[in-house]
């Protein structure tokens, strides 16, 4: 285990700006619903919110008060954020996304 911080590069976040704006846009599905996939209509909205909205620096801020590690995990590092509790007798509770 090993403590980590997250820096992304600005070049990586220019570049995701560059792909967003970029980003072409299917004709609408032939089926309602999200059968075919996310909906045109529901996408643009999400990709213009990461486009003008979404501050990656203040999200990547706030995720850098807290302790965080890489743990190996059969050849794989898992980024974890790593706190303790207060409570001497705290039941430890992991939370994941759901993968591994």
């Amino acid at each position: 285990m090993r403590s980590f911080t997250i820096a992304i590069p600005d070049a990586q976040l220019v570049d995701l700006d560059a792909r967003l704006r970029a980003t072409r846009l299917p004709e609408p599905a032939t089926e309602a619903g999200w059968s075919q996939g996310p909906p045109v209509d529901w996408m643009r909205p999400l990709i213009d919110y990461w486009i003008d909205e979404y501050d990656w620096r203040t999200r990547e801020s706030r995720l850098n008060r807290h302790p965080q590690v890489l743990v190996p995990v059969d050849g794989l590092d898992i980024h974890a954020v790593h706190l303790r509790s207060g409570a001497p007798d705290a039941t430890p509770v992991v939370l994941t996304h759901g993968w591994p």
